[in-house]
């Protein structure tokens, strides 16, 4: 996932693990991107992951 992230030029900032069932895990990483323009992009990077899903995405309010 890191990999993926930083390949867009993102930087994650924090981690937070939600919910972890039967061997899955619902995490909510913070990231820093360069723009909105590359949201979209990122998007897809992640889906390139075996088994991660995008569950939502909205801008940070505050800093970790």
């Amino acid at each position: 996932m890191a990999s993926r992230i930083g390949a867009v030029g993102g930087d994650i900032v924090a981690i937070h693990i939600l919910e972890r069932v039967d061997g899955n895990a619902v995490d909510e990483f913070m990231i820093e991107l360069g723009g909105a323009h590359l949201v979209e992009l990122l998007r897809n990077e992640i889906h390139e992951v075996d088994g991660a899903v995008v569950l939502d995405i909205a801008p940070m309010t505050t800093t970790p």
